[in-house]
């Protein structure tokens, strides 16, 4: 399927997509993210699909998945009212930024170059795994079992300096 027909099948299927995202995201602007991100990644490989019902299987699959990706992505890092937010900073502002200090420390000085640059990747900047695997030239396998074992050592570390019994 060359891509103007895959655009206009999108056209056409645009609100159908729209009302199977809101079913899971109840937000117009996570919904429309969630469209725009599946459009692009199903177009770039547009031509791969030989009908339109293929197509559109692919993407009702794909905007279910990624409607999904997102409430998991906001259960991890749940955002804050700013003005909530706010007070739980003032509050705990000394102590949280202390945390973050020590756990930055442990981080520099016990994991590798690379550990260090996946694990930043990842939960500090965002990054998809798929992303990372690319930038490594590793397997999205392989930058899981990085992340892994690295976190686990940074909290097994930081529980041993940091308990309090």
């Amino acid at each position: 399927m060359d891509s103007n027909t895959f655009t206009s099948l999108f056209i056409t299927l645009r609100d159908r997509l729209r009302t199977i995202s809101w079913r899971y995201l109840e937000n117009d602007d996570d919904v429309d993210d969630a469209l725009q991100d599946m459009f692009i990644r199903l177009w770039k490989h547009s031509e791969k699909y030989k009908d339109e019902s293929q197509a559109t299987g692919a993407m009702v699959t794909s905007i279910k998945n990624i409607s999904i990706d997102h409430i998991r992505a906001n259960n991890a890092h749940p955002h804050a009212d700013i003005s909530e937010a706010d007070s739980v900073l003032t509050q705990d502002d000394n102590s949280t930024g202390e945390t973050i200090k020590e756990i930055d420390s442990i981080i520099e000085s016990t994991l590798t170059p690379q550990q260090q640059k996946i694990l930043y990747q990842r939960d500090r900047d965002g990054w998809e795994y798929e992303d990372i695997a690319k930038y490594h030239n590793l397997s999205e396998t392989n930058i899981r079992v990085i992340l892994s074992r690295a976190r686990k050592k940074v909290r097994d570390i930081y529980n041993k300096q940091y308990e309090t019994h």
